[in-house]
């Protein structure tokens, strides 16, 4: 019994001295922050006693110069990497079979790999692993920057950056009640020359949605990891949702009660034109009471009443006659101070009123001076009554789904598109790079507006115009008129200008590049297709000759060197051009 104890200890002991060993490290990467310290893990499994071992830590690409050497109960001097020097330090428990490094400062060049080796000589054999620990280093910056701008109908677009960060960060949207908006965000990430990344996002969301909006940046979903910036939702007057709601009705009321003393200010001035007609006729003050006591008649109460043959009343003028005697009356009076004009139509809104009346009517169709030759073209403003005969034709256009590109996105039904899909040049797309609208047009006069850019993005290509309906809308061919195209064309570089023909475009150097609302009217009776700038009310160009077999469709392309969008602006007016729609 006590031999086979003995042979036992033996065998153990031998095991004990010669048995192998792992070197092990987690296989996840190890993050650290820029600027802190991180430790590499490393340990030796099964747990040993690594006083005496050799201790080697080295990057794969510079195994000739250590970033760490441990040997003979010291670390060495020599040879180390001068990267590192100072920086590096083992972190205790070498007894415990623990070699795991501290890294202090960490800097961006510290990122990647990094190998662990561990070496024992016993009697004159020699044991060795090794394995590779993964470094990340993250780069956080100042929380996001947030900005808000009105794009009317009751929506804002708010756009969130930030810059500076790595590894890639994720961009969350909430609203004040903690809903996910992320689905609503287009998200635009771009790497600089050092390797930091940027992010930029943006949405639309309506006034009365929320509130508030967050935009946090981070590496994880955290809150306590990430970056957070708040914003108040506002329209160009700076008012939040309920402010503004408080304002509208603010201005509602008093547009109502300037209305109302409107109103009556004008009867007012009626009133007294009648008074003073009727005083100049002769037709009050010359009947008296016989007595005070005599009963009054109906006919003496109201002097703008008289009996027929059959005693009926009926008024002694006609409200035609009252309202010319009155303009007689006022044409004569010079207008005074005191007097109330009447409300003109702001030239920058959509407000589709009728003309006033004793307005000069607008110029019949085919006289409004707008077929100018193409070589007079001139950024004029038309005089009032063409703008507002061409308001007076404002047409609803809707963008068609099925002759919309693949890379194309519409939205807000159908009146936004934008490019899903960017790219520096035009010419790497074979097919077309447009859209056209549902829209068709063959006769009369029809005008529609577009926003082509926003002031605070910067629009680096777009194009708009019509085609004829035999047009090409599949490959890809040249937007001149001779293949059925009339458009007005921006590139940034290039600046506004229109193709006439194939060879090269013709710049509109008068055109600044900021120009924003395109207002485009289109007189199919007389061939003439004219582009505006809708927030001057100034001329940009006109096409002659815009002849066309079946009918003409309006043309919109957001370009495809950005995804920012393009848009039909909204417009309500109750008078509408011909025009026929093609049906689902």
């Amino acid at each position: 019994m006590l031999v086979r104890w003995f042979w036992l200890v033996v065998f153990l002991s031998f095991c004990d001295g010669n048995d192998p060993f792992s070197v092990v490290v987690p296989r996840a990467p190890v993050y650290g922050l820029l600027g802190s310290s991180v430790t590499l893990p490393c340990s030796i499994s099964p747990t040993l006693n690594a006083v005496n071992f050799e201790v080697l830590w080295f990057r794969p690409q510079e195994g000739h110069t250590p970033i760490l050497f441990y040997q003979d109960l010291e670390i060495r001097k020599n040879p180390r990497n001068p990267q590192f020097q100072g920086r590096v330090s083992l972190i205790g428990g070498l007894d415990k079979g623990n070699v795991s490094v501290k890294l202090e400062n960490i800097r961006l060049e510290d990122k990647g790999e990094y190998i662990c080796r561990v070496e024992k000589t016993d009697e004159g054999e020699e044991w060795y692993d090794e394995a590779t620990v993964s470094l990340q280093v993250k780069v956080e910056r100042s929380a996001p920057v947030l900005s808000v701008s009105d794009v009317g109908g009751g929506q804002v677009n708010v756009s969130c950056e930030s810059h500076g960060w790595t590894p890639k960060p994720s961009l969350k949207w909430t609203d004040r009640d903690g809903r996910n908006l992320k689905h609503l965000s287009t998200d635009i990430f771009t790497k600089d020359s050092e390797g930091l990344i940027s992010v930029s996002s943006w949405l639309l969301v309506s006034l009365s949605a929320s509130d508030w909006l967050s935009c946090s940046v981070g590496f994880s979903d955290s809150s306590s990891e990430r970056k957070e910036s708040r914003v108040l939702l506002y329209t160009s007057t700076g008012l939040n949702g309920s402010e503004r709601k408080e304002t509208e009705y603010r201005e509602e009321s008093w547009k109502v009660a300037f209305i109302a003393t409107l109103t009556l200010s004008l009867l007012g001035i009626v009133g007294v034109g009648v008074y003073c007609v009727l005083l100049r006729k002769g037709l009050i003050g010359s009947k008296t009471k016989t007595t005070e006591e005599a009963p009054t008649s109906e006919v003496e109460m109201n002097p703008l009443l008289e009996k027929t043959a059959d005693n009926r009343l009926q008024p002694l003028f006609t409200e035609t006659q009252i309202l010319n005697e009155v303009e007689e009356q006022q044409q004569l009076q010079p207008q005074t101070e005191d007097t109330p004009h009447q409300p003109t139509e702001s030239t920058g809104g959509n407000n589709d009123q009728a003309p006033q009346r004793n307005q000069t009517p607008p110029p019949p169709a085919g006289q409004s001076g707008l077929e100018e030759n193409a070589e007079a073209n001139h950024n004029s403003s038309p005089p009032a009554a063409e703008w507002q005969q061409m308001k007076s034709v404002k047409v609803k256009i809707t963008i068609d789904p099925e002759e919309t590109p693949k890379f194309f996105r519409i939205t807000h039904g159908g009146k936004m598109v934008n490019c899903t899909q960017p790219k520096e040049n035009h010419e790497e797309y074979s097919s077309k790079i447009f859209t056209l609208c549902e829209e068709r047009f063959s006769s009369g006069q029809q005008y529609w507006e577009l926003k082509v850019k926003e002031s605070y993005n910067q629009k680096l290509s777009w194009f708009v115009g019509v085609a004829t309906e035999e047009a090409e809308r599949i490959h890809r061919i040249p937007l001149i008129p001779q293949n059925g195209f009339w458009v007005l064309c921006y590139e940034e570089g290039n600046s506004v200008y229109i193709r006439e023909s194939s060879v090269k475009p013709t710049p509109l150097s008068h055109i600044s590049a900021d120009l924003r609302t395109v207002g485009v009217f289109l007189d199919c009776d007389n061939q003439t297709l004219s582009f505006y700038n809708a927030e001057t009310q100034s001329h940009i160009y006109t096409f002659t000759s815009v002849s066309f077999r079946t009918s003409l469709r309006p043309l919109i392309s957001p370009g495809i060197r950005d995804k920012i969008p393009v848009h039909i602006c909204w417009i309500n007016n109750p008078i509408l051009a011909s025009g026929s729609r093609k049906t689902k």
